[in-house]
């Protein structure tokens, strides 16, 4: 009689502790749907805080040498940031587009030397990039 009682109660521990980690599997995945639903607002607020961490001490240096209130200097700061991410941004895009253009006439050359798979594959990709330019 002892011994089916150990028998039942290691049963029921073990089916408890399954029942356990299905209801944690469960709620984490309502949760990770939770948070994948948030997950844009995540990353920009992420992406905003790293952006005021990296120019911090620039404010500080230009609201210390300028006298300009803090407010004014970040406004500078961001101003010049963006004017710079604007210019290399201008500069860089003709040149990769110049090299998007020119990689359906170069890739042919040295597609022979590819394995199939990879021949398939750039096969499919030469025919999208021609037909999207």
């Amino acid at each position: 009689m002892l011994d089916e009682l150990k028998k039942q109660s290691a049963l029921v521990t073990t089916l408890l502790i399954l029942l356990i980690f299905a209801v944690g599997f469960y709620l984490l995945q309502w949760i990770l749907v939770g948070i994948s639903f948030f997950s844009d607002i995540i990353i920009i607020l992420f992406l905003a805080w790293i952006l005021s961490f990296i120019l911090e001490p620039f404010v500080e240096k230009t609201s210390k040498m300028t006298r300009l209130p803090k407010v004014w200097s970040a406004t500078l700061i961001y101003l010049v940031f963006f004017g710079i991410l604007t210019t290399v941004i201008s500069l860089f895009i003709p040149v990769v587009a110049a090299q998007i253009q020119t990689l359906p006439k170069v890739l042919p050359k040295y597609q022979d030397s590819f394995p199939y798979y990879v021949h398939r594959l750039t096969n499919m990709g030469l025919s999208l990039l021609d037909n999207s330019l």
